[in-house]
């Protein structure tokens, strides 16, 4: 069950992950409804989603809070830290500390897990020991594709979809976590995730990682999904809401970002406490 819950959340993250695809620099536009440029100069909200896309391409590092829920409605919430170069990764995940609902302690719940990627090294550490007493479990993801889908890619990486979205506009300013922001809603089909993905993706295993977690909401029957994200007045994604609906039910994540290009440092566990993940798996 509690491999299920892990399994279920990180398909979520990896569906937000390539639901948020940037490339280079843009600096400060400010928004105007519509899908054109205003009759001001100002920019269209097509345009300012593109400028997010490109400052997530510069970004160094990344921290972030998440929360929201799997298809079956396992709630959950999680905490994360990441570096592009060289990449590493940091995230505690877990049932919301208030039950069955998200929200909003960042992993803190009571069914807590933590996961750590330091290049190709994927550590897991679950609630309860292994079956060997070993409170971490590791695997090379390069032997055990797929493993790490949901947290060896940058969330913000996708927001290039939602700019062909035909349904895109803005919808108000609004303040989050302190930041003012414009707020944006669209819907993005699976095939625009897919072109946002060729021309805009991470490359090796983020965008293999993003690529298996489009191929995986398809085989549920998901077509679209439906987004919001909040942009800063500096072209920075500050939050992005994603939900989608397949046969397996419904899915809705938030993500808020809380740090840029800040120092990120991970550690692999002690050797003594780790034991074989890909073992683990075979059980």
């Amino acid at each position: 069950m509690r491999r299920h819950y892990g399994a279920a959340a990180l398909t979520v993250i990896a569906l937000a992950a390539t639901a948020a695809c940037g490339g280079g620099g843009g600096g400060g536009v400010k928004a105007a409804s519509g899908s054109g440029g205003g009759d001001d100069g100002a920019a269209s909200p097509a345009q300012v989603i593109q400028a997010a896309a490109k400052q997530s391409g510069e970004l160094t590092s990344l921290s972030y809070v998440m929360k929201g829920s799997a298809a079956g409605g396992q709630a959950f919430e999680a905490k994360a830290e990441m570096s592009m170069d060289p990449v590493a990764m940091r995230m505690t995940m877990g049932a919301p500390a208030g039950g069955a609902g998200a929200g909003t302690g960042g992993g803190a719940g009571a069914a807590g897990m933590e996961f750590r990627l330091i290049g190709q090294q994927f550590f897991m550490k679950t609630p309860a020991p292994a079956k060997n007493g070993k409170s971490w479990l590791k695997v090379d993801t390069g032997k055990m594709p797929g493993v790490a889908d949901g947290v060896q890619q940058n969330p913000v990486s996708t927001l290039a979809g939602l700019a062909d979205a035909k349904d895109l506009k803005e919808a108000g300013t609004e303040k989050v976590d302190g930041v003012d922001t414009t707020h944006y809603t669209g819907t993005v089909t699976l095939e625009q995730l897919r072109a946002a993905l060729k021309e805009n993706g991470n490359r090796g295993a983020g965008l293999k990682a993003q690529q298996n977690a489009i191929d995986q909401y398809a085989k549920t029957g998901v077509e679209s999904v439906d987004m919001e994200v909040w942009i800063d007045a500096k072209d920075r994604l500050k939050q992005l809401r994603t939900r989608a609906e397949g046969s397996t039910g419904p899915t809705d994540m938030k993500i808020t970002v809380t740090g840029y290009d800040k120092p990120v440092r991970v550690e692999a566990p002690p050797a003594s406490e780790v034991g074989d993940l890909a073992e683990a798996f075979r059980r």
